[in-house]
């Protein structure tokens, strides 16, 4: 659980810069559908080092300014923006092929890019298990405090990786699932235990009890209330949580982190609990985030109110 993320590597500039950082040991991306751009003079010089990188045509070169572009294709991306300059191809032939130990996290926006992202993670299988990194295949497919929708189907996306999975054992070895909520952190509504059933449901539905299944868990909400995770880490052994904060989420303070550790500790399972938070740098300034914050969540709370119907 111990590692040292780098959030939302969406690009080739930022991707270089993580894989140059030797303390980084765990990535985090999103994918969604978009546009692939690059320029035809970097696809060039790049074909050397990168295996999968795109053919270059004319007809890639819609502009005529030499760019390459690929329309609705998965890529490497944070909603709302739907262009990225890096691929799943190239994000795979670049982390892989680094010298050295580094987990990635796939976190999916779109259902429809995970059959292709998936299919391209396998080309790379063999490479996967001598770098001993681990997959983690990440989705919100439940509703979570504050929201009556999931982010994504959890039968397609579940049975989408299956089969990927199946069909390549190496790929099958190094890869977990990391299945979250989707949630709003302003809400007044916290984890409960409806949220830990209906995941236990799709995680037997599945047969994936022994797994090592990872809950994604937003920290602003987990702190209000930690206690519905107790009961499904001793249900399944084998699984872990991971606290997170978004990528458009202030700094959190140290002393909620520490609460959150606090009562795992207290319960004996904190070294199943894995931290990828943004954390603010003083006890002052943790104060200050986290009371704007709570100002907003009145005023997002008031507003829902009097506009309800």
């Amino acid at each position: 659980p111990n590692q040292k993320w780098a959030h939302s590597v969406c690009s080739h500039v930022k991707l270089r810069q993580v894989l140059d950082d030797p303390d980084i040991t765990s990535i985090e991306t999103d994918i969604l559908m978009g546009t692939h751009e690059r320029l035809i003079s970097e696809i060039t010089a790049a074909a050397d080092k990168v295996e999968s990188c795109p053919p270059v045509t004319k007809s890639n070169d819609t502009s005529g300014t030499g760019v390459c572009r690929r329309e609705n294709v998965a890529i490497m991306s944070h909603p709302p923006r739907r262009a990225s300059c890096l691929s799943p191809d190239e994000f795979f032939d670049l982390v892989i092929h680094t010298p050295r130990c580094i987990h990635m996290k796939l976190d999916f926006k779109d259902i429809e890019a995970v059959k292709p992202t998936l299919e391209s993670l396998a080309k790379h299988s063999q490479s996967l298990s001598l770098n001993n990194g681990c997959i983690y295949l990440n989705a919100d497919v439940l509703p979570g405090p504050g929201r009556s929708r999931a982010g994504m189907d959890p039968d397609e996306f579940l049975q989408i990786c299956q089969d990927v999975l199946c069909a390549n054992q190496e790929l099958k070895n190094v890869s977990f699932y990391s299945l979250g909520w989707s949630l709003d952190r302003r809400s007044y509504e916290n984890y409960n235990d409806d949220h830990v059933d209906e995941m236990v449901t799709l995680i037997q539905r599945y047969e994936l009890e022994d797994s090592g299944i990872i809950l994604a868990l937003n920290a602003r909400v987990l702190v209000e209330n930690c206690s519905p995770f107790d009961r499904f880490l001793s249900e399944f052994s084998s699984s872990q949580l991971l606290v997170w904060t978004g990528s458009r989420e202030p700094p959190i303070s140290q002393n909620k982190i520490d609460a959150i550790k606090k009562h795992f500790e207290l319960k004996g399972t904190s070294d199943r609990i894995g931290f990828d938070c943004l954390v603010a740098a003083s006890s002052m300034s943790g104060i200050w985030y986290d009371s704007l914050e709570n100002v907003k969540s009145v005023y997002t709370n008031t507003k829902r109110l009097f506009h309800s119907p």
